[in-house]
């Protein structure tokens, strides 16, 4: 059976600087690990915030752009009708 002394007794770590070293060099790969993958999640994928804004944006404009197409469309062709009435007439 250990005595007390044994039993307090810290546990003793390496000494040196090169403990310190390896500390310092896991903790400054670890925090390049997760910047690196932090940014390239955030570049592939957009938020459901924005997908949902992007898709209302696109009906709001096909709803927009549709009737004003298509009131073209009929520009044109009353304009060619016309025409051909006049150089009729003529």
């Amino acid at each position: 059976m250990k005595t007390y002394k044994a039993m307090n007794r810290k546990p003793q770590r390496p000494s040196g600087g090169l403990y310190s070293v390896k500390i310092l060099l896991a903790a400054a790969a670890l925090v390049l690990l997760v910047s690196c993958s932090s940014d390239e999640a955030a570049d592939d994928k957009q938020s459901a915030i924005d997908q949902a804004v992007q898709k209302t944006a696109d009906t709001a404009v096909r709803y927009i752009k549709d009737p004003i197409e298509k009131a073209e469309a009929v520009k044109t062709v009353e304009e060619d009708r016309t025409r051909k009435l006049e150089e009729q007439v003529k």
